[in-house]
């Protein structure tokens, strides 16, 4: 549902301080109700995110300015979670093509050859191979080098190593793939020595940011086991939305249980600016 608030102007008098709300019951019904505000408090703007970028004003009532926003209440769980969460730190880009995502702690890079060892050690690891869909098992050097190598080669997603930013050193990997019409899946892994550290959290926010942001994308999905807590509490923590459970074919474990979400662009408009 939408609903208006109306921005009442401070210099009124307590008592002339009022705030309007208008909720559509139907086409032909706009109602509009007045309830008294503490003496000390005032109606702020409320803003939402249109499919255009461009905040889409109402038109004035009573010559008050009006603002849209989407709901009638708090924000869901899920969102609430995200505004717990302190964003990332800056975009800093330190690639040659300077799109290279990076953050306080970490820098997102594009994987190379030299990182191959690296990769192959933290992939033989089954309580990390097990959680991915399209990791093998064993996971050997032939397998990293071809990742890397199937990377520089295809065009439909964006795939970075996760390095610490003091240094240098490859914990993991994150990255958008399946790109197509606005439109793509979320993967990540972390070596297990780095769980727990909020790496994780860092890396897909940050990825989030450069996927709606540099990229464009208008949808994010991604996909988690259902007996993975660590990876739901990351994609919940950033703000995605539960969509349904299902079933998930992977390399190293068969077909297992798993719980698919989504993340928009409004809504990660949204969230970044209530986090701020």
């Amino acid at each position: 549902m939408w609903e208006s608030v109306a921005t009442i102007p401070s210099s009124l008098p307590p008592k002339a301080r009022w705030c309007s709300r208008r909720k559509p019951i139907n086409a032909r019904s706009f109602p509009l109700s007045r309830r008294p505000l503490p003496p000390n408090d005032r109606c702020l703007p409320e803003r939402r995110c249109p499919i255009d970028p461009a905040h889409r004003k109402e038109p004035a009532i009573d010559g008050l300015r009006c603002e849209t926003k989407r709901g009638d209440g708090p924000p869901s769980p899920l969102v609430s979670s995200m505004l717990e969460a302190p964003m990332s730190g800056e975009v800093i880009c330190e690639c040659e093509d300077g799109e290279c995502p990076a953050t306080r702690r970490l820098v997102l890079r594009q994987p190379v050859m030299a990182d191959v060892p690296a990769i192959t050690s933290h992939l033989s690891d089954y309580a990390v191979v097990s959680m991915l869909s399209r990791v093998p098992w064993p996971y050997d050097a032939e397998d990293a080098e071809d990742f890397v190598r199937d990377l520089a080669a295809r065009s439909d997603n964006r795939i970075f190593a996760v390095t610490l930013r003091d240094t240098g050193e490859l914990i993991g990997v994150v990255g958008l793939h399946g790109i197509s019409e606005g439109r793509a899946e979320l993967g990540y892994w972390l070596a297990r020595k780095f769980w727990g550290l909020g790496y994780g959290t860092e890396a897909v926010q940050r990825m989030i940011d450069f996927g709606f942001g540099p990229m464009e994308l208008s949808r994010i999905d991604v996909s988690c086991r259902v007996v993975n807590d660590a990876s739901r509490h990351i994609i919940r923590k950033c703000g995605f939305f539960f969509v349904g459970p299902g079933m998930t074919n992977t390399v190293a474990a068969g077909r297992v249980a798993s719980e698919h979400y989504m993340l928009d662009e409004c809504s990660w408009r949204s969230i970044r600016m209530w986090g701020r």
